[in-house]
């Protein structure tokens, strides 16, 4: 069977097909259960219905559909080329030089826009190193991955990705990484790598004044890429640094892996890839924004860091807050009981509350 079609109007049949069995399916729940509620309780009265119990009742919905369309798109894939018509052509295309996006990073751009316009510049990042021991392990790779909006010209947004593989010196060879199991970077990728001294200023440049996003970043990525660069005379110079790994755990070891499951994020396809982790911090970020356990501007996230109940720590580079904690904001609630790190690119004093945020 030739499945080749132009996507939209097949996907729009599809979704309208599947929408009206889950929306049917949803109709008899709803008429099951309050039938039942009503006998055992003994009632001819009409249900008032929870709110909670139809937001339920709603998700539950939206995501059996949401995974029925998933799963016929991924069988037709396998056999098929999905084409889309441009029905709604630019009058003349913007050229990005050098800033080529994917399909995929566009269509986060414009999912997140209006969270990255709220946000000061962010900058997701990760490393790969040979060892896990933060005083001496060498990097092997980083990815930097900033979001460029400019709100007056929306066909502008871009992903400025920066990825490089590290040398840690001229002799180093596959043999000498620990962890070539785990990321997998050996001779072929070495041969493109850099050394630390060629590239520290580019760093230093591409993470000044940034907000730096990444997973267990405050305890892994930030101290030993501040190590790497200061012996070379760069400094890392980010205005605060959001830590999603205690945002999204209280007092529990979990991979990135395990929280993009536990969110429901996309999964990541090339795990222990610098580049990919860091691209998958731009949808848990937001997965945790939109369950409102990170707040989703500056202002917030300053206010939070306020909080009484906020400790000083590890020379004052470090709070750790209480999430359970309000804002000033009214309308900024905490719905998990988290603990989440903060952490400055410069000290303060214990007595005094840091002009940014720095990680959670």
């Amino acid at each position: 069977m030739d499945y080749t079609t132009e996507l939209m109007p097949w996907l729009h049949k599809l979704a309208k097909q599947n929408l009206e069995i889950h929306l049917n399916d949803l109709n008899q729940r709803l008429d099951e259960q309050t039938q039942i509620f009503n006998k055992k309780f003994d009632t001819h009265n009409p249900t008032v219905i929870p709110l909670e119990y139809l937001e339920y009742q709603i998700k539950y919905t939206l995501d059996g559909f949401r995974n029925s369309i998933i799963k016929v798109v991924m069988q037709v894939a396998k056999n098929a080329k999905l084409t889309v018509k441009n029905v709604y052509p630019i009058e003349k295309a913007v050229m990005l030089n050098k800033k080529s996006n994917s399909l995929l990073q566009l269509a986060k751009l414009d999912k997140h826009t209006h969270h990255f316009e709220e946000l000061p510049q962010l900058a997701f990042i990760d490393i790969e190193t040979d060892s896990v021991n933060i005083q001496n392990t060498n990097i092997l790779q980083v990815a930097i991955i900033k979001p460029m909006i400019d709100p007056l010209h929306p066909s502008l947004h871009h992903f400025e990705t920066w990825n490089k593989y590290i040398l840690p010196h001229s002799q180093y060879k596959q043999k000498d990484n620990k962890a070539f199991h785990i990321n997998n970077i050996g001779e072929k990728e070495l041969s493109l790598a850099a050394p630390m001294k060629d590239v520290s200023d580019h760093i230093s440049d591409l993470l000044k004044n940034t907000v730096i996003v990444g997973y267990n970043c405050n305890k892994f990525d930030i101290p030993i890429l501040k190590r790497h660069l200061e012996a070379n005379n760069a400094k890392l110079d980010h205005k605060f640094s959001i830590d999603l790994y205690p945002a999204c755990w209280k007092n529990r070891k979990q991979n990135l892996a395990g929280a993009l499951e536990t969110y429901l994020v996309d999964k990541n396809h090339n795990p222990h890839d610098a580049t990919a982790d860091a691209n998958c911090c731009i949808e848990l970020l937001f997965a945790l924004i939109n369950k409102n356990i990170i707040p989703s501007n500056e202002e917030e996230l300053i206010s939070l860091s306020k909080q009484p109940n906020n400790t000083w720590r590890e020379g004052c580079k470090m709070i750790e807050i209480n999430p359970t904690c309000t804002a000033d904001k009214p309308n900024f609630k905490r719905r998990h009981s988290k603990i989440s790190s903060i952490s400055t690119s410069e000290g303060s004093s214990s007595n005094s509350s840091p002009s940014h945020i720095s990680s959670w």
